[in-house]
C-alpha cells in the first residue's frame, strides 16, 4: 500500500470515527434533554418527602423498668411504620451511666432495630423540654413541630401500676393521622416513668 492510500485510509477511518462519535454525542445530549427533567423532577420529590418526613423520638434509659417493658411496643411500632417514612430515633439522656457500650447492649438485648444514641450534653432532653423515660416526641422534619408528645400508650397508669389491658394506644393513633393526613385528637399525655436527671 502507498504512502498517499495509507494516508487517505486513515483520514477516512478518523473522519469516520468524528462522525460517529457526533452522532453518538448528538444522540447522548438528546438523550439528556429528556432525562435530566425526569431526574430533577424525582428530585424534587425526594426531596419534598424528607422535608416533610416525621421523626418519633424516644427518650429511654436502660435500668428504666417500664422503657424494659416497652420495648415489644416500640419494636412492633418501627416495623410496622418504618416503611412508610416514619423513622424512629432512641435516645439516651443519662450521662454518668449511658455508655456506647451500654446502649448497644440494651439495644441487642431488646430487639430494637432503631437508631440508639446518647444524647451528649442533653442537648435533646432541652429542645424538647424532656422529663421522663420512656418519652415521646412526633415531630415534623421540615418545620421541627412536636405534633405529639407523652406516652407510647396507656399501658401504665403510673409507675408500679401497669394495666391488664392496653385501651389507648396515643403513638399509634398519632401515626395513623398524620399518615392519613388528619387531625391527631390526642396531642399530649402525661408520661410515666423514670425521671431524667438533669446535668
Amino acid at each position: 500500500m502507498s504512502f498517499i492510500s495509507r494516508i487517505t485510509e486513515y483520514l477516512q477511518t478518523t473522519i469516520k470515527r468524528i462522525l460517529e462519535s457526533q452522532v453518538r454525542a448528538n444522540e447522548f445530549r438528546k438523550t439528556m434533554k429528556k432525562t435530566i427533567p425526569l431526574f430533577v423532577l424525582l428530585g424534587s420529590l425526594l426531596f419534598a418527602r424528607a422535608a416533610d418526613s416525621i421523626s418519633v423520638y424516644v427518650f429511654l434509659s436502660e435500668s428504666c423498668p417500664i422503657c424494659k417493658s416497652q420495648t415489644l411496643t416500640l419494636r412492633q411500632l418501627y416495623s410496622e411504620y418504618s416503611s412508610k417514612g416514619i423513622s424512629f430515633i432512641g435516645l439516651f439522656p443519662n450521662q454518668e451511666y449511658s455508655t456506647n457500650e451500654s446502649i448497644q447492649q440494651f439495644g441487642k438485648k431488646y430487639q430494637l432495630d432503631f437508631e440508639l444514641k446518647k444524647d451528649e450534653g442533653q442537648k435533646m432532653v432541652k429542645k424538647f423540654s424532656a422529663t421522663t423515660n420512656p418519652q415521646i416526641f412526633v415531630v415534623r422534619n421540615s418545620t421541627q413541630k412536636v405534633l405529639y408528645k407523652g406516652k407510647i400508650d396507656n399501658g401504665f397508669e403510673s409507675i408500679g401500676k401497669k394495666r391488664q389491658v392496653i385501651t389507648e394506644h396515643y403513638l399509634r393513633e398519632a401515626l395513623e393521622s398524620i399518615l392519613q393526613k388528619k387531625e391527631i385528637a390526642i396531642k399530649e399525655t402525661q408520661p410515666v416513668g423514670c425521671f431524667i436527671i438533669k446535668n
